[in-house]
């Protein structure tokens, strides 16, 4: 496993769960609004060193699970593998991914308990939102909502984030595509009970893939509420997260 760092304890991005992050090395994705970009790597020696820390804290109670994001966990090798060792010490484990590689996800059933799944945007800005030439793989984003939705727990979310225009204007995603990507969702799932978190884009000085959106600011408290109205038309379970 390519570990980037290894962050604090946390209660909060794990529902019912409190245990430490662990953020995974490279992403298949460059995202302007991104600021996961260090090319720092945990050493082997420190992994086995966190792992063996992690195991007693399990044991004693302290922890009850695990969060693993990115990058894109996906694109390591070993995950299946590494997330078997975690459930070994009685840890509960969630996934951050992207969803870019469904068959990836779907070899991941019956070991991860929660999955998280972000959603960009509507297709037609996907490309644009994740920063790359093209997204010709419909089918797998598409495919990965299904499997996502077949875990034990899981959620869809959007950071509601600048996006760079074609005619070079930066401007945040409007509470009319947050509908669309809700929309989007709603096309590629068995029924509307999955949860849906609009997420507030808080710029991170010095650190995002586009320094343009830096100048931007948080995602103003009018956008998501309205887009969260407009996207409980197709998915109910839509809330905003926000500080």
């Amino acid at each position: 496993m390519k570990i980037e760092s290894i962050g604090d304890v946390s209660g909060i991005d794990f529902p019912g769960k409190s245990g430490p992050i662990i953020f995974t090395k490279g992403c298949n994705y460059r995202c302007g609004f991104c600021y996961n970009t260090s090319d720092r790597q945990v050493s082997p020696e420190k992994v086995e060193s966190f792992l063996r820390g992690l195991e007693l804290k399990a044991r004693g109670g302290w922890y009850n699970g695990v969060t693993i994001c990115g990058g894109e966990p996906t694109l390591q090798h070993d995950l299946p593998e590494f997330i078997q060792r975690l459930k070994n010490i009685g840890l509960a484990v969630k996934l951050d991914t992207n969803g870019s590689r469904y068959q990836e996800l779907g070899r991941l059933k019956g070991i991860v308990d929660y999955a998280a799944m972000d959603v960009k945007g509507p297709f037609r800005l996907y490309a644009d939102i994740a920063g790359v030439d093209f997204i010709d793989e419909r089918d797998g984003i598409t495919k990965a909502m299904g499997i996502v939705a077949d875990f034990p727990g899981h959620e869809f979310r959007t950071t509601i984030c600048p996006i760079a225009r074609e005619d070079g204007e930066v401007t945040f995603m409007t509470p009319e595509e947050i509908e669309e990507t809700a929309h989007f969702i709603f096309q590629n799932l068995p029924n509307n009970d999955s949860p849906y978190f609009l997420q507030q884009f808080v710029p991170v000085k010095g650190r995002l893939v586009d320094r343009r959106f830096e100048e931007m600011g948080e995602t103003p408290k009018e956008i998501l509420e309205e887009g969260c109205e407009l996207a409980k038309k197709y998915l109910p379970n839509t809330k905003v997260r926000a500080r």
